[in-house]
């Protein structure tokens, strides 16, 4: 049986669930800005689709900046809302 001490740590998304949210609020919001204004600009089609698509790839790499420690730090000291843990 495992004792209390070799538990390992909990993950900050069960932590801080808020902050999971609102971190993948505002990665999806990036990521359907090219949908939105092509939709805004009475874009073909074709452009509107294109734009829809490009969310998936962006959402990924908006998510993996986000995941970068150094991009972390830069957020608990800016925009601390948007971190993994609070500031502290």
């Amino acid at each position: 049986m495992m004792g209390e001490h070799s538990k390992p740590d909990e993950a900050t998304q069960s932590q801080y669930p808020w902050r999971a949210v609102a971190r993948t609020v505002v990665a999806f919001l990036i990521a359907i800005l090219p949908a939105v204004l092509a939709a805004l600009t009475d874009a073909s089609t074709a452009t509107q689709s294109t734009a829809l698509a490009s969310a998936i790839p962006i959402i990924a790499g908006v998510t993996k900046i986000l995941a970068n420690p150094t991009v972390d730090a830069f957020l608990k000291q800016y925009l601390p809302a948007l971190a993994t843990t609070p500031k502290g």
